[in-house]
């Protein structure tokens, strides 16, 4: 039974009457001794009656009985196609039957496995959305994977539409592959996006891909094609692209703000401020020229000078609450315990800074970022947490800046309640995360309602050269006197009104 066709006779009681193979000096001794055997005993009952149901089927119809057995051999379970026909023509005489087997074994696991390749294929092409085809030049036929239907969104009866994009996409190929010297196109893949209009009337956009297959040198006439709908994908990355472009826009606008804020401060500084600075003078020359009897001069005086030194005070607030003077020259750290101060006064909210002692100096987007993210998280607390208590906790380590703004208010509340309204929160939490993302950094806030709130900032630092400080004099080398002049009197004036900050 190891040969390749194997044929027998039997009679109607399933005796072995003659046996058939390919010559084989080995295999006849065997054939030998099955001669006048019963099949029942050759195959085993149950087999045999798959036999026999064949035997009558086969005489009632007088044709050919096809069937596929699966036998346990010694050698190993083997797959064989038997065909079974009945030889015998008159009703009356003893019914012969010859039976023809062939070990298909090989045919079959061939089968099984082409059938698991084609089930991997269509879940491949589900997964990814992809789907297959093949067309012959040579003979103009087209072969499709099921699921190119799916994505093409039609059936195989309406597949006139799908035949006439494939066709457009070699014959895109032929016009687009650059030609050698014989005139024919390289034998390269060809990859390319269509537009499709969809059945349901959308419009879709196709990548394909065209691989052609070599023919022994001559011009491709088989091609195996891909087809991926990448209409989704197409539309996120243009949505990530815009999403890019308006973070790139909103980190320059914050960057022109601080930078604004800078200037104007500077400006209050050195105009407004100088201004009140040369009147107060003025105000006490003219005191010193004034009678001592004008005592209504005198008080009408003496009231001036005082509403001079509240806008000078004033003028001095707000340009340090654009940006602290401090922030540039002293660090972080310092401009924050100076600005915690100056909030308790204003606030009334008891404010402790907490900052490790290896915080040191950090690069100046980085500081700029935690001042403005501290500031915008301090305003919160008063505006709406009700607390009376807060903390300021600066740390860091060999890889990141860590920031935290924790209150014992009411928590944060969606929508925020405040005042006994519904408030809406607005852009400063969006603002401040906005800022975080703009370093790589990561911004959290932690509230639980009644416990309070924690804002917490984490910047990765820079390597080392990007994070040194460079401090650039604002004018000239014949103006830096006046320069230091500036920064000297700018934090004499802040150790005088600390308590206006």
């Amino acid at each position: 039974m190891a040969s390749e066709i194997f044929g027998l006779v039997v009679d109607s009681a399933g005796i072995v009457r003659t046996v058939r193979i390919p010559d084989s000096e080995r295999l006849k001794p065997t054939c030998s001794m099955l001669i006048g055997q019963p099949l029942h005993d050759i195959l085993g009952k149950k087999t045999y009656q798959i036999f026999a149901e064949s035997f009558r089927r086969s005489a009632r119809a007088s044709q050919a009985e096809e069937l596929g057995c699966l036998i346990d051999l010694l050698s190993g379970r083997r797959w064989f196609s038997v065909v079974i026909r009945c030889l015998s023509t008159r009703r009356s005489h003893s019914k012969l039957f010859s039976i023809f087997v062939r070990d298909v074994t090989g045919w079959r696991q061939a089968q099984q496995r082409l059938e698991r390749a084609k089930t991997l294929l269509t879940h491949a092409e589900r997964t990814v959305r992809m789907g297959t085809w093949e067309t012959d030049l040579r003979t103009g036929e087209l072969t499709f994977s099921r699921h190119l239907f799916d994505i093409l969104g039609v059936t195989k009866r309406k597949s006139s539409s799908v035949v006439d994009l494939l066709w457009k996409i070699v014959h895109s190929y032929y016009s687009g592959q650059e030609t050698g010297g014989s005139g024919t196109p390289t034998s390269q893949a060809a990859d390319q996006e269509v537009p499709y209009l969809h059945p349901d009337g959308t419009n879709r956009t196709l990548q394909t891909r065209l691989i052609p297959v070599p023919c022994d040198g001559e011009p491709p006439l088989r091609f195996v094609g891909m087809i991926r709908d990448v209409t989704e994908q197409k539309s996120a990355e243009r949505e990530l692209r815009e999403s890019e472009m308006l973070h790139r826009l909103s980190r320059e606008l914050m960057r022109a703000r601080d930078e604004e804020r800078r200037q104007m401060a500077r400006e209050l500084h050195e105009s407004a401020g100088q201004s009140l600075a040369a009147l107060k003078m003025t105000l006490g020359n003219l005191r010193e020229a004034l009678p001592k009897r004008n005592s209504a001069a005198l008080s009408h005086l003496r009231s001036c000078v005082d509403l001079t030194d509240e806008a000078v005070r004033e003028v001095r607030t707000i340009s340090y609450l654009m940006h602290p003077p401090m922030l540039d020259e002293a660090g972080l750290a310092s401009a924050l315990r100076w600005y915690a101060k100056g909030f308790s006064e204003r606030s009334k909210i008891r404010l402790d800074v907490e900052v490790s002692d290896d915080f040191g100096r950090q690069p100046q987007q980085i500081e700029i970022t935690l001042f403005r993210i501290i500031q915008e998280a301090l305003t919160n607390i008063h505006r709406y947490s009700g607390s009376k208590v807060a903390r300021i906790r600066l740390a860091r380590d060999s890889a990141a800046v860590r920031a935290e703004v924790q209150d014992e208010g009411c928590g944060l509340l969606h929508p925020i309640q405040s005042s006994g309204s519904n408030h809406v929160p607005g852009v400063g939490i969006a603002g401040m995360r906005e800022r975080a993302h703009q370093l790589n950094g990561t911004f959290e806030i932690d509230s639980v309602r009644g416990s309070g709130t924690t804002v917490r900032v984490i910047l990765p630092l820079v390597d080392a050269r990007s994070a040194a400080v460079e401090v650039k004099p604002e004018n000239t080398d014949s103006e830096h006197g006046d320069a230091s002049l500036r920064v000297s009197l700018a934090l004499s004036q802040c150790a005088q009104g600390g308590s206006h900050q």
